[in-house]
């Protein structure tokens, strides 16, 4: 036992001791002046016959001068005894606190299975422990993810240039080289920002305005369309005018864009994207198909975590090229208390549904 814990255990006994003999004090003066008034009110009653009311309070005191100390040394020692089982159970906890570190959060707090106030504040931070554990290591996983997608680009981009230094080359070729160089920066900015994106996504809560359904597929669509028309692919639109939800427009809008971008990039030439804002009972589900190849099962969990890219993607830029996008609006959706996920469609391909709270 530390210092500390025995100062706070002798304070304790201290303590209780000092009130238990403050206790018995003001029992022995109310039990002497109830005496003292009684005997009072005899000798206004002429009764001269004092001595049992005399003999009661010499006995009462030599009572409490007997009882006292043995009824504060035993207070004083349970109080003792009391504390040092839960200063105990305290150093313990703090032990383990101590054995904490960054590497090493798997470490938890003791619970004895009393079930008493220390072992919910055990269990409680062993569930915060948990969760920090768990944020670190994907936060670990993230930052090794994020090094090896942008050491890629940067690799190509140092080797071109090494190639094209090594022998004196026309203009034709040097501009040649100055395409592809540019067309990794472009990956690399789209990454950035992706990565951006990913960070703020559902870093706070949403902002509190009602956003039409219509209104807010409309906008996406329309921001998509050139891309959509380059890809030879049909952008469909439905919507309903109950599809009202109450959050941040712009975050929404960025979520269901990269799924529109997702959707175009996996639809064959000549096919069709669906997008479309049902309202289904308290919820908005804003919905994307497309005719591409689907999502097998396996993966259908996999594809929403930060780099995760299907094998037959078509990289056209954007967050989806660079594997974020999908990461970008699960965390959206999560923020506005909702929740993604992909489908087969009915006829083929794929279907992701964002699912948020309605408006009231």
């Amino acid at each position: 036992m530390t210092a500390a814990r025995r100062r706070l255990g002798n304070r304790l006994a201290g303590w209780t001791a000092l009130a238990t003999a403050v206790a018995v004090l003001v029992f022995a003066s109310t039990a002497a002046v109830v005496l003292w008034r009684h005997e009072l009110g005899e000798e206004r009653a002429g009764d001269v016959e004092d001595e049992p009311a005399v003999e009661a309070l010499e006995q009462l005191t030599i009572a409490l001068a007997v009882t006292t100390p043995v009824v504060i040394a035993l207070a004083a020692f349970a109080t003792r005894r009391l504390t040092r089982r839960v200063t105990d159970r305290l150093d313990g906890v703090v032990a383990a606190a101590h054995r904490m570190t960054s590497e090493r959060l798997g470490e938890r707090l003791p619970v004895s299975g009393a079930g008493d106030e220390i072992d919910e504040l055990a269990a409680a931070l062993n569930g915060l422990f948990a969760r920090l554990d768990h944020g670190l290591a994907a936060q670990r996983q993230f930052v090794a993810d994020a090094s090896h997608e942008l050491r890629t680009p940067l690799a190509v981009l140092r080797s071109e240039l090494e190639v094209a230094r090594r022998r004196p080359r026309a203009g034709p070729e040097w501009e040649a080289v100055a395409d592809r160089a540019i067309a990794e920066v472009v990956r690399m900015t789209s990454m950035v920002e992706a990565l951006l994106r990913l960070a703020s996504a559902g870093a706070g809560p949403p902002g509190v305005e009602r956003i039409d359904g219509r209104a807010l597929v409309d906008g996406v669509v329309d921001r998509w369309q050139a891309a959509a028309s380059a890809a030879s692919i049909e952008l469909a639109i439905q919507a309903d005018d109950e599809a009202a939800v109450t959050g941040d427009g712009d975050a929404l809008a960025v979520a269901l864009g990269n799924l529109v971008g997702n959707a175009i990039a996996h639809s064959p030439a000549g096919g069709r994207v669906d997008v479309a804002a049902r309202r289904v009972g308290a919820a908005v589900e804003l919905v994307v198909e497309d005719q591409g190849p689907g999502v097998p099962a396996a993966d259908r969990e996999r594809i929403f975590r930060p780099f995760a890219r299907g094998a037959d993607a078509a990289d056209r830029g954007g967050p989806g090229g660079v594997g974020l996008g999908l990461s970008v609006a699960g965390r959206i959706a999560e923020a506005h208390r909702g929740d993604l996920r992909v489908e087969d469609a009915a006829g083929g391909g794929a279907r992701f549904v964002l699912r948020v709270p309605a408006a009231s």
